[in-house]
């Protein structure tokens, strides 16, 4: 099956846009057997409970070299295909969980109950199963004339933390980059979906003069980030060499733009949305 699915989509693989070369170099992998603009095979290696109450689940999955590295710049992720039970083509593009450098294998995150065609297929598969994947788009960009970048913040939803985990990892040890401080605004109707959070707190710990970190629950999260006195206070005015990076579902993202250009007076072109 897997070979049908790559059959039928080999066609659409397209050039992967380059990051934002502004904030961090490339890490090069020992082994790259991986080519990131072709499809591969990867088998299913197991499902675990993430964070509190079961509500999402972590799917890890090995590639047939265990010394391969996924070929992805910063903030990349990594597109899942298989067929559904009718023997339909289903795609999900998805923030990659595990680190960029891990070698043979790679995780990503998912809501148990989430209603997107591949979740089905993810949820029947048993371990040994191999599904097609693919380096997905490239989705941190910044364009802006306001360089170098000095300052994060990221505005995100539930599992929008998957890949905003990542830049920060990478960016934060970076004695080369220059970003000197990061911010994370985490906002949730649901404390259940701060997903992670140990992972945040142990990373600002570790950072705590350069970064930032505020979770905020807000019951109308579509709507009421302009009104959330938490939200408004931890999000700083825009400033030459600032840049914001989104990160949630597209409803979230699209009203976390909309509060950063005309609440926080971020232009267009600094801000990027990366899941």
């Amino acid at each position: 099956r897997w070979a049908d699915a790559q059959q039928m989509l080999s066609a659409a693989a397209g050039k992967v846009t380059q990051a934002a070369g502004a904030l961090t170099s490339r890490v090069k992998p020992e082994s790259k057997p991986v080519d990131e603009l072709d499809w591969f095979a990867c088998t299913f290696d197991g499902a675990s409970p993430a964070g509190e109450g079961g509500d999402w689940v972590k799917y890890r999955f090995r590639m047939k070299d265990r010394r391969a590295v996924l070929p992805v710049e910063i903030g990349q992720g990594i597109t899942l295909c298989g067929l559904d039970e009718n023997d339909r083509v289903v795609r999900l593009d998805l923030p990659i969980l595990s680190p960029r450098t891990a070698k043979g294998y790679f995780e990503v995150l998912l809501r148990r109950d989430s209603d997107e065609p591949l979740a089905e297929t993810l949820r029947i598969l048993s371990e040994g199963d191999e599904i097609a994947a693919r380096c997905g788009p490239q989705r941190l960009e910044y364009s802006a004339e306001y360089q170098p970048v000095t300052s994060i913040v990221t505005l995100i939803r539930a599992d929008g933390v998957v890949p905003v985990l990542n830049v920060a990892r990478e960016l934060l040890p970076n004695k080369e980059a220059s970003v000197e401080s990061f911010s994370v605004v985490w906002v949730n109707d649901d404390e259940r979906d701060f997903i992670l959070y140990d992972e945040i707190e142990r990373l600002f710990y570790r950072y705590p003069k350069q970064m930032d970190v505020s979770c905020v629950v807000e019951n109308n999260i579509y709507g009421g980030l302009d009104s959330n006195a938490a939200v408004v206070d931890s999000v700083p005015k825009w400033l030459p060499g600032s840049m914001a990076i989104v990160a949630g579902d597209p409803s979230f993202c699209a009203a976390a733009r909309n509060f950063l250009e005309g609440v926080a007076e971020y232009p267009a072109e600094t801000i990027s949305v990366i899941a």
